[in-house]
């Protein structure tokens, strides 16, 4: 789908805090909880207070909880660890 706008917004619609994680999410997650931050990050940052950090990208590295919903076929639901890597380009645009 096409948002129309600004990526500063989407950031802090999605990962703000304050803001509940299924607001944002697809209806097939139950559930979503950013565990774990690799230094230099104690937390995952507010993105959006990232931009215009300089010339170079920010990395941050962690692990996110997925719990997803139901299956409506066998009605079994999972709940996994995923790996993550957020990479943002602070300062420039990489595409039309």
């Amino acid at each position: 789908m096409d948002v129309r706008t600004r990526l500063v917004d989407v950031l802090k619609y999605s990962f703000n805090p304050a803001i509940p994680w299924f607001a944002t999410s697809p209806a097939s997650l139950r559930s979503t909880t950013w565990k774990q931050t690799e230094k230099p990050w104690p937390q995952l940052p507010r993105l959006w207070e990232l931009f215009g950090a300089g010339d170079s990208a920010v990395v941050i590295r962690g692990v996110e909880t997925v719990e997803n919903t139901p299956d409506l076929s066998t009605g079994g639901y999972y709940r996994y660890d995923l790996h993550r890597t957020l990479i943002l380009f602070t300062n420039g645009r990489a595409g039309p």
